[in-house]
């Protein structure tokens, strides 16, 4: 079969125009001569609110030493780590209320700007809705409540903040800190604003169980590899593992501390206690809404629940073989609740420690177990890249030339094929229409959906990127990304680029049929063993009848093409 003819033009998706990766909130789009100001480690956004918060260390300590006979509060913000437990600065907001014997209070900024601006998907926007609604219930049995801060405008979100804390006699705002340029920004501007106003500004580490520029390689640089990175992770945790004090202890369980507020007031009909319904262009249809109360449930019991029936089930202990396995569950499907903050990384690694069937308080892990924190681990590795390598997030390979510089070919026909679902191939076809129904995929299937896009249309990585944060219930940009770079070829640690998957290969391997028939149900009623290929294996008249489409392009010519676009660019 012969490939259609190609249209060279630009992509449209459906919440924005993505030509030029900009946008209203983005007026311009990165440049090499911008990209390079990130070169050293002083100008990166990351090492300047390090810098900023050493530096005003003792003056933060004095404003802090005066809030109690001030009569103010302290406060902790919440961003992506709605909840109680296990949360570095909330506990350290609830220690230093005790100390100072003055009330604690929380709250939550929502921009709607800013979370077009970062492609939030409506199932994201749903969980995280839901989540904080029942976040304040726990927080208003003791006595503490979780105000919502509005901005319209992502320019505005530290100055509404500034006037929320003036407006309620805040002396001090915790917060845990956030690894993209925006949010790293964001936390800078909090840090010298709120000063003026003599409001102590406190940030921590917390979604990362080593943090960011913790670690180097022998020459003092920040790795590259996974593999030598992962291996440099386990082993400070190794030998941080028996260390008593807080900070330096990397399984502290960081809780909130309790009775702070029993003699603390205050209105609970405050219009700013009301947390906002689902946006208008966030709604999920009926079907989706359907799935999203099947699937996702609330609250960190339900997270700690899920951990634990997984670290105790035939699923770990088959993980380094059965994880890839399409046909039924095999992952332990926490990444919503890691992505939205409902559990910490530091939790899951404390359970897989003391789980006396699996674990190892020296942390010498082997098999199954070890292949299962070094999927964790990843979602470290690729924070502390985006910390180290800013230029990330402004839509650039890791590696290689300019994403504009490059070639692509950026059908626009063969981009809505690929988003719908209808590529011809049935297990991307499957892959993209469970992400779409449900907000999830598997991380198998995420990789091979993002392959063919690449490599097999040489549509550019960015606008799969993008789409697949539009959709994801667990988008997290840095893993969002990071994987993406890595089927690319443009990213950090990434596939050599003349690795392309076949996809009716990994189809073959991955899945028994039951994946394909269940989201691919035009071929429901072909063979298991004909059904990953079925224009080719005989079956075509079936397909065709019940409207299934043939295979879009054609995989050999695919990869001969990709081969050679990439061996141009490459050079």
């Amino acid at each position: 079969m012969s490939e259609p003819p190609v249209k060279k033009q630009k992509i449209e998706s459906p919440n924005n125009s993505l030509g030029t990766f900009s946008s209203p909130y983005y007026p311009r789009s990165s440049t090499l001569k911008l990209a390079k100001r990130y070169d050293n480690d002083g100008d990166k956004p990351y090492y300047i609110l390090q810098k900023r918060l050493d530096s005003t260390e003792s003056s933060r300590n004095s404003m802090l030493n005066k809030i109690s006979s001030d009569g103010k509060l302290v406060a902790h913000m919440f961003l992506r780590d709605l909840r109680m437990k296990d949360n570095v600065a909330l506990h350290k907001a609830s220690m230093t209320a005790r100390k100072l014997k003055v009330p604690l209070v929380t709250f939550w900024v929502i921009c709607l700007e800013s979370w077009k601006t970062h492609s939030m998907s409506p199932f994201q926007a749903t969980y995280r809705l839901e989540s904080l609604k029942l976040l304040q219930k726990k927080l208003k049995k003791q006595k503490i409540p979780l105000y919502i801060v509005e901005a319209e405008k992502k320019s505005e979100i530290a100055s509404c903040i500034e006037s929320f804390c003036k407006s309620r006699n805040i002396g001090a705002v915790f917060t845990n800190m956030e690894y993209e340029v925006d949010e790293l920004r964001l936390l800078s501007s909090l840090n010298d604003q709120l000063a003026k106003n003599n409001i102590a500004f406190n940030s921590y580490n917390d979604t990362c169980l080593v943090k960011p520029g913790t670690l180097s390689t022998k020459q003092g640089g920040q790795f590259k590899v996974f593999k030598p990175w992962f291996n440099c992770w386990l082993q400070y945790l190794k030998d941080r593992n028996e260390e008593s004090k807080e900070d330096e202890y990397p399984f502290f369980d960081y809780e909130l501390v309790g009775d702070i507020n029993e003699n603390f007031h205050y209105d609970e009909n405050d219009k700013a206690l009301t947390v906002p319904g689902i946006p208008t262009e966030y709604e999920l249809t009926a079907s989706q809404r359907q799935n999203f109360d099947d699937l996702y449930h609330l609250g960190e019991e339900s997270a700690l629940k899920t951990v634990k029936s997984f670290l105790s089930s035939p699923k770990l202990t088959k993980y380094s073989t059965g994880r890839g396995d399409l046909s039924k569950p095999s992952t332990s499907r926490i990444s919503h609740y890691l992505a939205n903050g409902i559990i910490s990384l530091r939790t899951i690694m404390s359970e897989i420690i003391t789980d006396n069937s699996i674990g190892d308080k020296s942390l010498n892990f082997k098999g199954s177990t070890l292949e299962y924190v070094r999927q964790l681990a990843w979602r470290d590795y690729y924070k502390h890249v985006i910390a180290h390598w800013p230029t990330i997030c402004m839509y650039q390979s890791f590696t290689g030339p300019m994403s504009e510089d490059l070639e692509w070919e950026n059908d626009a026909s063969q981009f809505e094929k690929w988003c719908e679902g209808m590529t011809g191939y049935p297990v991307i076809d499957a892959s993209i229409r469970e992400l779409v129904a449900t907000g999830y995929t598997s991380n198998r299937n995420r990789m091979i959906a993002a392959s063919f896009l690449v490599k097999h249309l040489l549509i550019d990585w960015r606008y799969g990127e993008r789409w697949f944060m539009e959709h994801l219930v667990d988008g997290d940009f840095a893993s969002n990304n990071g994987g993406w770079g890595f089927i690319s070829s443009f990213g950090v640690n990434s596939q050599p680029w003349f690795r392309i998957m076949n996809p009716w290969t990994q189809s073959e391997k991955f899945d028994a049929a039951k994946y394909i028939k269940k989201w691919v149900p035009e071929l429901k009623d072909i063979p298991d063993n004909k059904v990953h290929n079925p224009y080719s294996n005989g079956f075509s008249a079936d397909a065709r009848a019940n409207g299934y489409p043939e295979p879009m392009v054609e995989h050999s010519k695919c990869r001969e093409r990709a081969l050679d676009w990439y061996d141009r660019m490459k050079n």
